[in-house]
C-alpha cells in the first residue's frame, strides 16, 4: 500500500513540474496590458462589485493600439471601467489604455479591463461632426469680432 502512495505521489509532482510552463504559458497570454480604440455600447455606470468600485462601460474593439499578448480581436465587446466619471454614452468614441483581464485575475476584475492605475487611462475622442462643427464656430465668431473691431477703429 505504502508502494502505491509513494508511486502516485511521485507521479504527481513530475506531472505538476512537467506541466507548469505549459500552464503558466497558457494564462500569461490570458491578461496583459491593451491599448485599443472603439465606440461605447452602454452607458457609463457605477458598480460596487466591478474593478472593486470603479465607473465602467461596454466598449466594442473598433481598432487595436497595443497587445502582445493577443488577448483582443476586432469587434470584441469588453467591459471597461476606471476611476472617475467620464458621462460616457453610447455611440461615444474612446480610447482605452489598460490591464485585461481575459479570463483570470482578481475576482472584480476577470472579463474587464481596468483602466484604473495611474498609468492607465480611458479617453473620450471627439468624432468628425464635432470638431467640424467646432471649427465653423470659432471661425464664425473670429470673423464677427473682427468686423466688429474694424468698425469701431473706422
Amino acid at each position: 500500500m505504502r508502494k502505491i502512495s509513494l508511486f502516485f505521489i511521485l507521479t504527481f509532482l513530475l506531472f505538476t513540474l512537467l506541466s507548469a510552463p505549459i500552464i503558466q504559458q497558457a494564462q500569461a497570454s490570458e491578461v496583459g496590458e491593451v491599448k485599443f480604440r472603439g465606440h461605447v455600447t452602454t452607458d457609463e455606470q457605477w458598480g460596487e462589485a466591478v474593478c472593486y468600485g470603479s465607473y465602467y462601460c461596454n466598449v466594442t474593439v473598433e481598432e487595436i493600439i497595443y497587445d502582445p499578448n493577443n488577448t483582443l480581436t476586432i469587434n470584441d465587446v469588453v467591459t471597461v471601467c476606471y476611476n472617475q466619471s467620464l458621462s460616457l454614452k453610447v455611440g461615444d468614441w474612446v480610447e482605452c489604455y489598460g490591464y485585461y483581464w481575459k479570463n483570470l485575475g482578481p475576482t472584480q476584475c476577470v472579463g474587464r479591463v481596468c483602466c484604473k492605475d495611474n498609468n492607465y487611462y480611458v479617453i473620450p475622442e471627439f468624432t468628425l461632426p464635432i470638431i467640424l462643427l467646432s471649427f465653423v464656430l470659432i471661425t464664425s465668431l473670429t470673423i464677427a469680432l473682427h468686423k466688429k473691431i474694424k468698425l469701431h477703429n473706422t
